[in-house]
């Protein structure tokens, strides 16, 4: 993103990039459940109905990748340092990890459900994993 940006160009953008990747079927969950003449309304009710079902799965963690972004001038000298995302990952996902880079450095962002893991256990987690990483750079 430029130092000043056009947010209308990037507001009007994201929506044509939503609606290709609905288009193109990229978005399977998206399309089975708010399709139209879907079994669940698009609405708070239906995602209460879909909540309920996905919470049936057997829980499990989410990665995602975010990318890769290169350093970014910005204005009056200022520089991004760091950037985080926020996550809201499906009910079966107790702990979703964002991963990204930003220049040479790899940024994790560790996002756990409070009422399934405690912060002792997710920051066991989190340390444990950035300890492999360390591990694989040093191999």
């Amino acid at each position: 993103m430029p130092a000043e940006p056009d947010l209308w160009a990037l507001a009007a953008d994201v929506r044509n990039q939503l609606t290709a990747a609905l288009d193109s079927g990229d978005a399977n969950l998206v399309h089975i459940i708010h399709r139209e003449g879907a079994l669940y309304p698009p609405n708070e009710v239906g995602a209460r109905m879909v909540q309920a079902l996905v919470g049936l799965a057997p829980p499990s963690s989410m990665l995602t990748n975010v990318g890769r972004f290169e350093p970014v001038a910005l204005a009056s000298g200022a520089t991004l340092r760091a950037q985080g995302y926020l996550v809201s990952p499906p009910a079966q996902h107790p702990i979703c990890v964002t991963v990204s880079s930003l220049g040479e450095g790899l940024h994790l962002n560790l996002l756990y459900d409070q009422c399934k893991i405690d912060t002792v256990q997710a920051r066991r987690m989190a340390d444990a994993m950035a300890d492999r990483l360390v591990q694989a750079a040093r191999t």
